[in-house]
């Protein structure tokens, strides 16, 4: 049986240590098209609470667009954050909610949060080979609300996705390169 504490670290590649009670698994799947490649996260805390994760240029939380996992709920959906107030924060419409993998879970005060997410979407792309700002919130109550000081920003660097090669025996067979940051960056947003 997999406990919690396994969920993240199984596939991905990267790890952060974001706060004392929450770390950040990813990786990029760079698939087979451009247009296809997928930011994989995992994040796990240990307060028990609803948890955040967005893109964000700024590095702040208005404006930014986030995947919010609420556990009560079992949802995790894709939000843009209008505005500081849970009622500013507004789940996007059908349309835009195309998160894959996406997974919420809570067992003996640890949330795990889990979902794929297309680099190339919404007003704030993910672009490989430069810096990418994210948005962090966990909670220590699965009341959506105000998550207090456990919030922050993030900057990862996201290699460019690499050009599919052909070795002299491979016959079609593309190789493929997995992301890894080379410049991490970690402050308080809000």
């Amino acid at each position: 049986v997999r406990s919690l504490q396994d969920d993240c670290s199984q596939d991905l590649k990267n790890t952060l240590v974001l706060t004392d009670t929450l770390t950040l698994h990813w990786d990029v799947d760079y698939g087979s098209s451009a247009g296809m490649h997928v930011l994989q996260v995992c994040m796990r805390s240990e307060t028990g609470g609803w948890l955040g994760f967005g893109v964000s240029p700024s590095g702040m939380m208005v404006g930014a667009e986030a995947v919010i996992g609420l556990p009560d709920e079992n949802t995790v959906l894709k939000y843009s954050l209008n505005g500081k107030g849970p009622t500013s924060v507004v789940a996007m419409n059908a349309t835009n909610q195309t998160l894959m993998g996406r997974n919420i879970q809570q067992e003996n005060g640890v949330t795990v949060l889990s979902f794929e997410k297309y680099l190339k979407e919404g007003k704030d792309p993910i672009k490989p080979g430069q810096n990418n700002t994210f948005i962090y919130a966990e909670a220590a109550s699965n009341a959506f609300g105000y998550h207090g000081p456990l919030r922050g920003n993030v900057t990862l660097f996201f290699e460019e996705a690499p050009i599919p090669t052909l070795g002299p025996t491979s016959m079609g067979k593309s190789s493929k390169k997995l992301s890894k940051s080379s410049k991490v960056e970690s402050n308080e947003a809000g």
